[in-house]
């Protein structure tokens, strides 16, 4: 018995390292290949005079490009606008791709972050249940030995999504690379409404995604010291860096602990006194409107305009 056990628990073992293994080169693969379109794409927009970036992660995805260009325009202020955000856009990965947003010589920056680009996810605990097996559970084993290995791994990212990965995929093979050029990451059709959440939905919604997260001090947290490198490379370039906090839905930000929300403000304020930038709040600027796809985005809509309306006026009280 315990030699078919153990024979069991090396097949687990070896079936999902080379999971592990398939997926990693998927990754690097096309990881690669699209470090090299952006670099193309960076290329095509080099000669775009007074360019404004709006960068961080999907939640800032909802800002319409072209809405922003028309208000500026309006006003007096003539930009292009790109909306530059990606999917589980953190500042450590931001980073790595600094020197490509630079070389497209933008004027002003407009970066959105939340307090979940600085935390680690924690999974929920639960009551460890006794077994009778003679033999260590596998997934545990396994689940201990990718917590000892280097944190390079693909599959130990605290942000690893294989439905992530399968997405960006069939964005890049469903849309021509010519099309949605102020949006090339996302490549959201800005001319159409989407649907929003209903209520109990995003309730639901709301207590699925909100698992407790830890936000690391800011002397020691990873993510923090990777924005304030980022901010130095622009302030060196002499880009202009406008920071305001993302939207997120009054069911979801009432579950965040009172703990993340506090280490979240530490990590604010040590952003304004080491680089003198106002942080601009929008965490619960339009709780209360029916504007949500789902508890911490704003749905993508020409009608539903109020958060790229705010953020182009917030742009020109900046720029004036």
């Amino acid at each position: 018995m315990k030699k078919l056990l153990l024979l069991i628990l090396f097949a687990f073992l070896i079936s999902f390292s080379l999971f592990f293994i398939v997926i990693q080169i998927f990754y690097e693969k096309q990881e690669n290949a699209l470090i090299e379109d952006e670099k193309k794409y960076y290329d095509s927009i080099q000669k775009v005079e007074n360019k404004i970036f709006l960068i961080g992660g999907s939640h800032i995805s909802a800002l319409n490009p072209f809405f922003i260009e028309n208000i500026l325009a309006e006003n007096g202020e003539e930009y292009e606008v790109f909306n530059l955000s990606k999917m589980a856009n953190r500042p450590q990965r931001e980073l790595n791709n600094i020197d490509l947003l630079i070389s497209a010589e933008p004027k002003i920056i407009v970066y959105g972050i939340s307090h979940r680009d600085f935390s680690e996810i924690q999974s929920v605990n639960k009551p460890v249940i006794k077994s009778n097996q003679p033999l260590p559970d596998p997934s545990i084993l396994l689940k201990k030995w990718l917590n000892d290995q280097n944190s390079e791994i693909l599959i130990l990212q605290p942000d690893f999504s294989p439905k992530l990965i399968t997405l960006k995929e069939i964005r890049g093979a469903a849309v021509n690379s010519n099309d949605y050029v102020k949006a090339p990451f996302f490549r959201f059709d800005y001319n159409r409404d989407f649907n929003i959440m209903e209520d109990d939905e995003l309730k639901s919604n709301s207590l699925s995604q909100s698992k407790p997260a830890e936000i690391r001090p800011p002397e020691e947290n990873q993510d923090l010291l990777s924005l304030k490198e980022i901010i130095i490379k622009f302030k060196e370039k002499d880009v202009k860096i406008i920071l305001f906090t993302t939207p997120q839905h009054k069911y979801f930000y009432d579950l965040v602990d009172s703990s993340e929300k506090i280490a979240f403000e530490k990590i604010l304020t040590e952003i304004h006194e080491s680089s003198g930038l106002e942080i601009h709040s929008f965490v619960e600027k339009y709780s209360d409107l029916e504007i949500w796809r789902n508890p911490t985005h704003i749905v993508v809509s020409k009608s539903a305009s109020i958060f790229s309306d705010d953020i182009a006026r917030l742009i020109l009280e900046e720029i004036k």
